[in-house]
């Protein structure tokens, strides 16, 4: 018996721009840099060397498991941050989520990749609804889900019954 191999091709996306594309081993230090420093706690950190692996390595597997996952961002060349899905165990429904590494923050970045990764999931999936969870102080990051179209929905689940506000994303075009 010859064992089967399944393979699985993570999208790259491009905007006016943007490359959205996979990971690189190359880029983890970048986001540990992020992951490690104080502007984490809005993503439930700071957090250690080994817990930041753990989460890069979900943002990729989420895409063999889901059919969507993270993509890094580069900007003009340079590796801005990431944006995508992510699905773990302890979240009630996919979410959308972005962030940005120093200095490129205030350039509409998170905003066109966000966009990106919706249009782009919903027209792969099933999806018919998409979340977004923002801890109460992070003002930057309800302005971008605002942008996106996301909607405030103050009944929705939240991961551990966190505090977080949720924005609800639909298909553009579809109504709420």
């Amino acid at each position: 018996m010859t064992p089967q191999m399944t393979t699985f091709q993570i999208p790259t996306l491009t905007t006016e721009r943007l490359v959205l594309r996979p990971y690189q081993r190359r880029d983890f230090d970048a986001y540990f840099g992020l992951m490690s420093a104080d502007r984490a706690q809005y993503m439930g950190g700071p957090y250690s060397r080994s817990e930041a692996w753990d989460w890069f390595t979900n943002d990729t597997v989420t895409w063999q498991f889901h059919s969507f996952g993270t993509l890094a961002i580069e900007f003009e060349g340079q590796l801005a941050g990431f944006a995508g899905l992510i699905y773990p165990p302890s979240f009630p429904e996919p979410e959308c989520g972005w962030a940005l590494y120093d200095g490129f923050t205030g350039k509409g970045i998170a905003t066109e990749a966000g966009r990106a990764m919706l249009d782009h999931t919903f027209a792969t999936t099933d999806l018919k609804t998409i979340v977004s969870y923002t801890h109460p102080d992070n003002h930057a990051s309800q302005r971008v889900a605002e942008r996106l179209g996301g909607v405030h929905d103050p009944d929705a689940a939240t991961c551990n019954n966190d505090p977080d506000r949720v924005y609800r994303h639909h298909p553009l075009g579809a109504s709420a």
